[in-house]
């Protein structure tokens, strides 16, 4: 019997364009969060599930983690864990700049804690970069999109080399302000299925470049690197933002309220804003001084 059976509905919900089923469960007079996945990804569920019970016991706000598995049928996997309540930040992100300062600190703090835990696994990023985008871009090319691909395929083989010999971190993996609860001074991460061991900066540059927070992640990467942004961030922000773009259009590829069309115009949007990488540092970022790409 499987054992999520002694936890009673409350309601099912959608958020997104998400295939991962959720529902707000009671037992024993508490409410928790039931999420359901396809079984197939169950694999790499359990690895982020494994992370995040990590983070949690390291002290990072994250949801605590109490159940997990497959269910009778064959078809989909499960967790249980804390049903977080609160207001999501990308509701309360205005031009109101005390408040976006207000809550970056609070997030930079928390995203740093996370980033500086001491982890046994260490991966080869580079190698983990290259395969992923030539997936990527292959899959595109067989679906006959071929969007500037040699424009990415050269600033990848040409700046790749900077992602070699990088730390390894637990990072969110999906880290945006949509996937994190505010309740009155504290915040709680969401959303962490794909929580994973990576270079620490992803989680700073993969949704930073589909532009809807400028102001946010303006704040954010300042306070993250305490105005003393390293010169190869904007390097290493291209190259996770343009896999983070390719990966869109295969999403939108996918979807039935979405068209290629608005893959490839959030691509665009991103290469203008570097001018096709002549410019590492995007346009969107409040700052005057421009980094340029050596030639």
């Amino acid at each position: 019997m499987d054992s999520i059976n002694s936890y009673k509905i409350i309601e099912k919900f959608l958020l997104g364009g998400s295939s991962v089923q959720k529902y707000i469960v009671e037992k024993n007079n508490k409410i928790f969060l039931l999420r359901l996945y396809d079984i197939r990804f169950m694999n790499s569920r359990y690895r982020a599930f494994d992370n995040i019970r990590i983070l949690y016991d390291n002290g990072i706000n994250v949801p605590e983690i109490y159940d997990f598995g497959e269910l009778s049928d064959n078809k989909h996997g499960y967790v249980v864990m804390d049903w977080v309540d609160g207001v999501s930040l990308d509701n309360l992100l205005t031009d109101d700049s005390c408040l976006i300062n207000k809550y970056v600190k609070i997030v930079a703090n928390e995203l740093l804690k996370m980033h500086s835990i001491a982890i046994n696994e260490n991966i080869d990023i580079h190698d983990k970069f290259i395969k992923s985008f030539n997936k990527k871009i292959n899959k595109l090319k067989n679906l006959g999109i071929d969007y500037t691909s040699s424009v990415l395929e050269s600033f990848v083989l040409d700046n790749s080399k900077v992602l070699k010999e990088l730390d390894t971190s637990i990072i969110h993996g999906d880290f945006h302000p949509g996937n994190i609860v505010v309740n009155d001074d504290s915040i709680c991460f969401i959303d962490m299925d794909v929580c994973k061991n990576d270079f620490a900066w992803v989680d700073l540059s993969t949704n930073a470049c589909n532009l809807n927070y400028p102001k946010f992640y303006t704040a954010l990467i300042n306070e993250y690197f305490d105005n003393n942004i390293p010169d190869d961030f904007w390097l290493i922000y291209n190259l996770y933002g343009l896999l983070y773009c390719l990966d869109y259009i295969l999403y939108c590829s996918r979807m039935d309220n979405k068209t290629l069309e608005d893959g490839t115009t959030v691509l665009k949007k991103f290469l203008d804003y570097s001018d096709e990488f002549s410019s590492l540092k995007p346009k969107w970022f409040d700052n005057s001084k421009v980094l340029r790409k050596e030639k």
